[in-house]
């Protein structure tokens, strides 16, 4: 059995593992890294160790542990409600700020920011009459927009891999080519997917007007006490407002 079949079924089982049980992916990686370079492989235990990417393990340790520092002292909710305000009113610039602040999120190492902002992303589409699924469109691309930068996470793992790979390294120019393709992308889905239909709304149309609905009905003064009610083909009455007293109820035995 050739060496990339053994890798092949060593990933099928270590993703199964992982599915089943409640274990760490990452760790289950690390052992079959090293049982399929001692014994698959043949290579010595000081190989398998030096290819072990360090100066990854490191970037991603303390991104990671940053944006977690962030989402656990509030900032997070603090940037997220920033953002809403920024929309002032303005329904339509609603997916663009969510397609923002989730690129941002992303560029800066948060690489769970999908999951944290289409939570509150697709709720407030419905609330304000956006089709949710653009909405959700226009966070994931957002994501993806960012997810290239310098600073990020993926962006750190391709130019790492582009210089072993002996490409040269070029992180400004990958995350524009992000940036620019997926707000491309973003536009498209904006209008395809009934972005134009929000042009001019705001986030008060349509509330305004409900306390009139069954207006004309009846009125009321509480100040004198009188109450008249007139309606189509109905007789109009009128009368003053006095107590009522119930009788208490009979006692049963």
């Amino acid at each position: 059995m050739s060496v990339e079949v053994v890798t092949i079924l060593v990933l099928a089982v270590m993703f199964l593992i992982g599915t089943i049980r409640n274990v760490n992916m990452g760790l289950l990686g690390l052992v079959a890294a090293f049982l399929v370079g001692l014994f698959a492989v043949g290579m010595d235990l000081d190989d398998v160790i030096a290819g072990f990417p360090l100066d990854l393990m490191f970037a991603l340790m303390g991104l990671t542990f940053l944006f977690g520092f962030a989402q656990q002292n509030g900032t997070i909710d603090l940037v997220l409600s920033w953002s809403l305000r920024a929309v002032r009113g303005t329904v339509a610039l609603a997916p663009w700020i969510f397609f923002a602040l989730t690129g941002v999120l992303m560029g800066i190492g948060a690489i769970f920011a999908i999951g944290v902002v289409a939570p509150l992303a697709v709720p407030f589409a419905r609330k304000y009459g956006i089709n949710p699924l653009m909405m959700g469109m226009m966070v994931v691309h957002g994501g993806m927009a960012g997810m290239l930068s310098p600073l990020s996470v993926y962006g750190i793992y391709v130019n790492n891999f582009l210089l072993g790979q002996g490409l040269g390294e070029s992180p400004w120019a990958l995350f524009l080519c992000a940036l620019a393709f997926n707000t491309a992308i973003g536009a498209v889905v904006y209008l395809v997917m009934g972005g134009r239909a929000l042009l001019g709304r705001r986030v008060s149309d349509g509330v305004a007007g409900v306390a009139d609905a069954g207006a004309g009905g009846g009125s009321g003064s509480a100040a004198d006490g009188r109450v008249s009610a007139a309606g189509p083909g109905s007789t109009t009455s009128s009368g003053t407002a006095g107590a009522v007293r119930r009788r208490p109820p009979a006692a049963t035995w």
